[in-house]
């Protein structure tokens, strides 16, 4: 059961500035388990660095932008 489930059967409806903090706080768990050292916006862009021990496959990001060379950019 989602945790977003459970607060609402408990507390109600989330305000939806709080769901955004669990939901910002769920992307700063699965990026701290792939070692992503840093996530930021430049206008329309996210900007995604990596740890040299991160376990993402350097292949399957490759792979990744080569299915959506418009959407994805290695740089």
């Amino acid at each position: 059961r989602s945790l977003k489930l459970e607060i609402e059967d408990r507390f109600g409806k989330i305000p939806k500035e709080a769901f955004h903090l669990v939901s910002l706080m769920r992307i700063r768990l699965v990026a701290k388990r792939l070692l992503i050292e840093s996530i930021h916006q430049e206008k329309t862009r996210m900007i995604y660095k990596f740890h040299l021990q991160t376990p993402v496959p350097p292949q399957s990001l490759i792979d990744r932008m080569k299915k959506s060379p418009k959407k994805f950019q290695l740089t």
